[in-house]
């Protein structure tokens, strides 16, 4: 049953052949269960119409060649040449009812082992003989004459043989008409599963990503009204797809151009003072003014370095080495190094980190560090005049979050981030009127993006800042493929 059940499930054809070869079987059967009985009846019928037509006519023979001093048998017999082509007779014999004595053959010679008597003229009914020698049985049936009787001896077996043909026949029949509903099912099955099996090549190029074809059809029943619908869905989705790549294309082209915008400006505004403080140069001064001047034009070029930096790390991560590390280093390592600039700004730093049972993550240690230092100056420059940073490292249970995942959370008491560009805060260059302008949070986005990660601005009611950063727990191989899907 399971064999049958895995060699039917690899094909609708296999089943649609299946079911309607097994249909025609059922149909099969039942018919020729009837038939069958009802051949039965008839063939036993003409086999007693047979019978009594060939003693009727021996009765008459025998009768007719008496010229009243018995029969003539040689006559009779000549009249009953016709009785020979009889398959299932075996002999007929005259008996004398006035004489005591062997029966006389009128048509064939009485088998090996059968004796008749007068005495069998006396019963009405078929008398089953059984010869002496051999193994065949047979039925004899008698009929009056004037002077004795006429018997018919009969192979028992003759009904039965003929039934056993006719079964034979029958079944010939069922077999040629089960192999040929097996090609007529299977014709049926591919005019059918054809334009299925179109439907379904068709619908697997579009999940592959090739381009979506129509399928040609001239059916006017119900699979051209599905493929018409294919058709029609196949064209909408190709609208669609040309709208989202015009979409696209216009995003990215605003995208560029708020890049350039972005990118210019922070460019420009330092290559305004530098223009402004070589021409005061040229024009000379006393060599204080001109040192003053000359440190000024470092720090804008300077700026320009880092801006352009910025852009090319946002634009072109580098490439990703991962490696097993604990988070709670990057952390520590990152506010160490920022330990002067968060001194001088007067920052109060409140780590919350994991313990030693902390759980190991596949990390590029170098851009996540880089990432969590650009979110922690973010929150530097929201607090220029001093303030809290809490930064705090948790791994949730599994039903708080996925297993072995890791959240870091940057709360502070800054200016908050104003909320119009609040939902674009990770954008680059979002606004450069802001304190919060720049690439260093989408930089960092970026980064945490690159690991499987999110990094989320959650609202707060109160003064400040908080920044959630998720992390997964993931293979390297996971990694590999959300660092290349990401690019």
């Amino acid at each position: 049953m399971e064999f049958l059940r895995a060699f039917l499930s690899r094909s609708l054809e296999r089943k649609f052949v299946f079911f309607m070869v097994a249909m025609v079987a059922i149909a099969i059967v039942s018919v020729s269960s009837i038939t069958t009985q009802g051949l039965r009846e008839f063939i036993l019928q003409s086999f007693q119409t047979r019978v009594t037509e060939k003693l009727s006519l021996a009765a008459i023979a025998v009768d007719d060649s008496d010229s009243g001093d018995g029969p003539d048998l040689t006559r009779a017999r000549r009249l009953l040449i016709s009785l020979h082509v009889d398959p299932d007779l075996v002999c007929i014999a005259y008996l004398d009812g006035r004489m005591r004595r062997q029966a006389e053959p009128l048509v064939n010679a009485l088998p090996m082992g059968i004796e008749l008597t007068p005495t069998i003229l006396q019963s009405n009914d078929p008398i089953l003989l059984y010869p002496q020698t051999g193994s065949d049985n047979y039925i004899a049936w008698t009929a009056p004459t004037r002077v004795g009787g006429v018997v018919a001896v009969f192979r028992k077996d003759g009904t039965e043989r003929q039934l056993k043909n006719m079964n034979t026949r029958l079944l010939l029949v069922a077999g040629v008409v089960c192999i040929l509903s097996c090609f007529l099912g299977l014709f049926m099955a591919r005019l059918i599963l054809r334009p299925l099996e179109r439907f379904i090549t068709a619908m697997r190029n579009i999940t592959v990503g090739e381009e979506p074809q129509e399928l040609a059809t001239l059916d006017q029943n119900e699979l051209g009204e599905w493929t018409r619908t294919f058709n029609l869905m196949i064209e909408q989705l190709r609208r669609k797809h040309d709208l989202e790549k015009f979409l696209l294309y216009r995003e990215k082209s605003e995208l560029v151009m708020h890049l350039a915008a972005g990118l210019a400006h922070r460019i420009r505004t330092p290559l305004t003072s530098i223009s402004s403080l070589t021409q005061l140069i040229t024009q000379g001064g006393d060599s204080r003014k001109l040192k003053e001047w000359t440190q000024v034009i470092l720090t804008k070029v300077e700026q320009l370095d880092d801006a352009v930096g910025q852009f090319v790390s946002y634009a072109q991560p580098g490439p990703l080495h991962f490696e097993p590390c604990r988070l709670s280093e990057s952390l520590e390592f990152s506010l160490s190094l920022l330990a002067p600039d968060l001194e001088a700004a007067q920052i109060a730093v409140s780590p919350q980190l994991q313990d030693e049972s902390e759980p190991e993550l596949l990390l590029d240690t170098q851009q996540i560090q880089q990432g969590l230092m650009n979110m922690i100056r973010n929150s530097i420059r929201s607090m220029p005049d001093g303030g809290k940073l809490t930064v705090q490292l948790t791994y949730p249970p599994v039903s708080q979050g996925a297993p072995g995942s890791a959240r870091i959370r940057l709360e502070d008491t800054g200016h908050q981030i104003p909320e119009e560009i609040r939902e674009r805060i990770f954008d680059p260059f979002v606004d450069m009127t802001v304190e919060h302008s720049g690439v260093a949070l989408p930089v960092a986005a970026r980064i945490f993006e690159l690991h499987g990660g999110t990094t989320t601005l959650e609202y707060s009611e109160e003064h400040g800042n908080s920044f959630l950063i998720t992390l997964p727990r993931l293979s390297l191989e996971e990694l590999k493929l959300r660092s290349t899907q990401t690019d």
